[in-house]
């Protein structure tokens, strides 16, 4: 579309995620015999290009992005795109994060950074008892005691770990709230 202002052509584009994953991305990835460094190398111009234009990336590019680098095992370049930025915090990415932990451990702490930097707290208390660290859980909302939650899910996990202790403890703050 053409719009002059001021005398000067302006082209704006709009972009369409959905054709373009569905036309070139997609079906290069997974089936075809394309390099993952080549697919890699289409996704990340095209993310620049995005960030030039200040356009938000959608969170499917990011998905690609990490199943390249997990796919290559380039995980240092994983969590430098991640400590710089290059692939933006939402919750979308910490869980796609999770599930790479067990080809690639630090990225549970690189998730679980993530959600603290989004402040998602109910998102981080699913993460730590769905690992069933009940001390851990009661950790974080004792630093965070404005952060209320529901005993039950607590006292069921720590039921289930066998360790009295960790009953007493959380039986202790169901009653006695920090």
């Amino acid at each position: 579309m053409f719009i002059p202002t001021c005398g000067n052509p302006v082209w704006l584009f709009f972009l369409f995620y959905r054709p373009l994953m569905q036309a070139l991305l997609t079906p290069s990835f997974p089936e075809q015999n394309i390099p993952h460094r080549y697919t890699f190398a289409v996704l990340m111009e095209f993310v620049r290009s995005l960030f030039n234009h200040h356009l938000a990336v959608n969170p499917s590019i990011y998905e690609l992005v990490i199943n390249c680098l997990v796919t290559e095992n380039r995980y240092d370049q994983l969590s430098q795109f991640l400590d710089y930025h290059i692939v933006r915090d939402s919750v979308h990415v910490a869980c796609l994060l999770l599930s790479v932990e067990e080809k690639y451990p630090p990225a549970y702490q690189l998730a679980m950074d993530m959600l603290k930097r989004l402040q998602s707290s109910d998102q981080i208390v699913e993460v730590l008892l769905a690992k069933k660290d009940v001390m851990a859980v009661l950790k974080y909302l004792q630093a965070d005691s404005n952060r209320k939650v529901t005993p039950a899910p607590l006292l069921e996990v720590a039921l289930a770990s066998g360790n009295n202790m960790v009953c007493r403890a959380v039986s202790f703050r169901s009653c006695h709230p920090c």
